[in-house]
């Protein structure tokens, strides 16, 4: 078998690696979450400076550049940080995340195709790639990704909506109605499924419960929908 331990070494000669200070990376990731992104950025640059192997920063730095819409910032710390870890979700997710903001999807689907080499069980990576493809008009793909995203996570509204909206693309009407109302079971404060199921009821024929949906759309939020 492997064994797992080093070899001990003399004090004269062990290396005394210098930990990332984690109370650095906390406060950076707390400034992140309370939305003082340009200042949690700036953090974790600073990290990177003196700790340039640290992968939770660099995730942090994409995180966000992303935020802030810095998508070339984003672009290279995810890619510098993957070089550090070649099979980190979270940085092939925000690469691919990076790419889309600036319109590049087929280079998202690439980095996607990448991440579930690795985690073929990565539902949200199929939702987004499946994704991308919708937004390419390759429907038959994205729907692909749609539907094992389904069925690694059924109880994602996400995924459900995703569906529906490419099933109202492909003339499908029925079926689009039947993911916007499972959506709807975990989601039900949505006014954008409450309009989009109003569609797929439209379609069907079903006009006076097409416009209870736009109604509740509308009472949830007055300016979404009349």
């Amino acid at each position: 078998g492997c064994d797992s331990h080093l070899p001990s070494q003399t004090p004269s000669t062990a290396p005394r690696p210098v930990p990332v200070p984690s109370p650095q990376l906390s406060q950076a990731r707390t400034l992140l979450i309370q939305g003082n992104h340009r200042r949690a950025a700036d953090l974790y640059r600073q990290t990177l400076n003196s700790h340039p192997g640290s992968v939770p920063a660099y995730i942090g730095l994409a995180q966000a550049s992303l935020r802030l819409g810095d998508f070339p910032a984003a672009i290279a710390a995810c890619t510098t940080g993957l070089k550090r870890n070649s099979t980190s979700l979270v940085l092939f997710n925000s690469l691919a995340a990076a790419y889309s903001g600036t319109g590049r999807y087929a280079l998202a689907i690439e980095t996607l195709e990448q991440c579930l080499h690795h985690h073929p069980d990565f539902d949200l990576g199929h939702v987004n790639i499946g994704g991308m493809y919708g937004k390419l008009g390759h429907y038959q793909e994205a729907e692909k990704h749609l539907l094992i995203a389904r069925r690694l996570n059924p109880d994602n509204p996400v995924t459900h909506r995703r569906l529906g909206e490419l099933f109202l693309k492909t003339e499908r009407p029925d079926s689009a109605l039947s993911e916007f109302s499972t959506a709807l079971i975990t989601h039900p404060s949505s006014e954008t499924l409450y309009y989009l199921r109003g569609q797929a009821l439209e379609r069907t024929g079903r006009q006076l419960e097409a416009l209870q949906d736009y109604q509740r759309a509308h009472s949830l939020d007055p300016g979404f929908a009349e």
